[in-house]
C-alpha cells in the first residue's frame, strides 16, 4: 500500500532551517519506501522552501504570511491563530487527502492537534518541548535527565513515544561516514564553524574578528542565509586569510564534519550530527529554546559551554581557542561518549514505527 503522508512544517528567519531539514530526512527515507510526501507550509516571503522543492518532493502553500519583527515567543511564529492554520491546512488536505499527518512546529499545539485528528487518520508529532500533545506517534530526540519520562504527564497512554537520540533524525549520509571515521584521531588541524540554516550577522563578525587572530587553525565557516551584502561584507573580512574558507550553505555537511577535527556552533539539530560522528564541540545558545538542553550537555560534559551568543565576547571566544587542544585525552574520552549516544539510524527506527502502525 503506497501512503500519502503530508509533512506540516515551515522555515523562516524567525523559525530556523531545522524543523524542515529533519522533516526532508524522514521523509526521503519515506520516499525509498514507496511512499508520496508532500509539504504543507505557510509562505513568509522567503526562499527556504526550495530546500524542498531541490529535493524533489511537492510543496502546497497553504498561506501568505507576513511578520514584522521577529517573534520573541515561539507560540507568535505562525502570525495567524491556530484556528486560521488548521482551517488553511485542512482546506488543502481536503483538495487531496493525506493517509498520516507528521507535523513539526512550535507554534502549533495540541488544540492544533485536536482539530487536525478529525481529519487525518494518524497524526504523529515532532517536538522538543515537552509540551502536552493528542497523537499515535510522538518523536523527541533530545538528551535530558529522566528523558524517558518527559512525556509521560502530558501525552495519552495510547501514544507511542520514540523519546532519546536513538531516535535522530540523521540524514543516512551521516552513518555512512560514521563507518569510515577513524575512531582514535582524526589528523586534521580543521575547525568546522556553523551556528544553524538562518546566519546571525552579529555574532559571525565577532566569530571572524577572532578567527582571523588565530592562526594556528584552518576553518570552514558555513554562515547560513544572510541578506547579500552581508555575506559580501564577511567575506571582505577574509579574503587575505588562506586558512579560512567561508561559505552560505553546504550540501555535503556530513563529509565536512567528517574532515574536522572540532566544532563551534549552536545547540541545535546539529548536536545529534555531530555526536554520531564523534566530533567534539563548542556550542553557543542561539535561541532561548537551546538553553536547558545546551546546558545539560555541558553538565555531562558532553560538550563545551560558550553561553549565550549575545553574551559571548570576543576575549571570551579567542581565550577558549587560544588554550583549545583537541587532541587531549579528555577530548578523546569526551568523542566516545558522544559516539555512544547516537548511532545514525534514528531514521530508520522512527520510519519502522510509522510503518507499523499503518500496518504497511
Amino acid at each position: 500500500m503506497i501512503m500519502r503522508i503530508g509533512f506540516r512544517v515551515d522555515a523562516a528567519k524567525h523559525i530556523g532551517t531545522g524543523h524542515l531539514q529533519r522533516c526532508l530526512t524522514l521523509a526521503n527515507y519515506l520516499k525509498a519506501k514507496g511512499h508520496q510526501c508532500i509539504f504543507y507550509c505557510r509562505d513568509y516571503g522567503q526562499a527556504f522552501y526550495n530546500l524542498v522543492l531541490n529535493a524533489g518532493f511537492q510543496l502546497e502553500i497553504i498561506g501568505q504570511t507576513t511578520i514584522g519583527s521577529l517573534p520573541k515567543l515561539e507560540k507568535d511564529w505562525l502570525g495567524v491563530s491556530i484556528e486560521k492554520d488548521s482551517e488553511d491546512f485542512i482546506e488543502k488536505i481536503k483538495e487531496k487527502t493525506i493517509d498520516i499527518c507528521i507535523v513539526d512546529h512550535y507554534a502549533l499545539n495540541v488544540n492544533w492537534e485536536r482539530i487536525i485528528r478529525k481529519h487525518v487518520s494518524k497524526l504523529i508529532v515532532i517536538d522538543d518541548l515537552a509540551r502536552e500533545h493528542e497523537c499515535e506517534i510522538l518523536l523527541d530526540q533530545n538528551f535530558f535527565p529522566y528523558y524517558k519520562q518527559r512525556y509521560d504527564l502530558t501525552t495519552p497512554l495510547t501514544t507511542i513515544k520514540l523519546l532519546g537520540p536513538e531516535y535522530c533524525l540523521l540524514k543516512k549520509e551521516f552513518s555512512l561516514f560514521r563507518s569510515l571515521r577513524n575512531q582514535e584521531q582524526i589528523n586534521s588541524n580543521k575547525i568546522l564553524i556553523n551556528f544553524g540554516g538562518v546566519g546571525n550577522f552579529t555574532l559571525l563578525q565577532k566569530v571572524i574578528s577572532v578567527i582571523n587572530r588565530v592562526d594556528k587553525y584552518d576553518y570552514i565557516l558555513i554562515t547560513g542565509m544572510l541578506e547579500k551584502e552581508q555575506f559580501q561584507y564577511l567575506e571582505s573580512l577574509v579574503t587575505d586569510k588562506s586558512n579560512i574558507k567561508i561559505m552560505q550553505s553546504s550540501s555535503n555537511m556530513a563529509e565536512l564534519m567528517n574532515s574536522s577535527s572540532f566544532a563551534i556552533g549552536a545547540c541545535g539539530s546539529t548536536v545529534w550530527e555531530r555526536f554520531c560522528l564523534g566530533l567534539n564541540a563548542a556550542l553557543v545558545q542561539v535561541a532561548d529554546n537551546q538553553r536547558i538542553l545546551l546546558g545539560y550537555l555541558a553538565e555531562e560534559d558532553l560538550i563545551d559551554n560558550l553561553g549565550d551568543c549575545n553574551d559571548l565576547t570576543e576575549d571570551r571566544l579567542f581565550e577558549f581557542l587560544s588554550k583549545l587542544d583537541f587532541t587531549s585525552v579528555s577530548y578523546r574520552q569526551r568523542r566516545i561518549k558522544i559516539m555512544e549516544l547516537v548511532d545514525g539510524l534514528g531514521v530508520v527506527r522512527t520510519c519502522e514505527k510509522i510503518l507499523e502502525l499503518s500496518n504497511v
